[in-house]
C-alpha cells in the first residue's frame, strides 16, 4: 500500500525529471544555434577571403561568430581592414 509520504516522493521525483529534461532540452538548442552560427561565420569569413579580403580564421573570431552570429562577423571584416 501506498502512504502519503510515499506518494509525495514519487510526485516531486517526476516533477523534478520532468525540469531536468527541459533544462537539458533547452541547453542542447543553445549549443546547437552556437554551433550553426559558428558555422556560418566559417563560411562567410571563408568566401570574404576567397574575395581577396584579408581575414584570418582563428578560434577567437569562430567564437565571436558563434555568439554574435552575421552582424559579428560583419564586425571583424570592418576590424581586418582597420589593422
Amino acid at each position: 500500500m501506498l502512504s502519503f509520504q510515499n506518494i509525495a516522493v514519487i510526485i516531486i521525483v517526476v516533477l523534478a525529471l520532468f525540469l531536468l529534461i527541459k533544462l537539458v532540452a533547452s541547453s542542447i538548442g543553445k549549443f546547437l544555434k552556437f554551433i550553426l552560427h559558428a558555422l556560418l561565420g566559417f563560411v562567410l569569413m571563408l568566401v570574404v577571403s576567397l574575395l581577396g579580403i584579408p581575414i584570418s580564421i582563428t578560434w577567437p573570431k569562430l567564437l565571436v561568430s558563434g555568439l554574435f552570429g552575421v552582424p559579428g562577423v560583419i564586425i571583424l571584416i570592418l576590424l581586418s581592414f582597420m589593422a
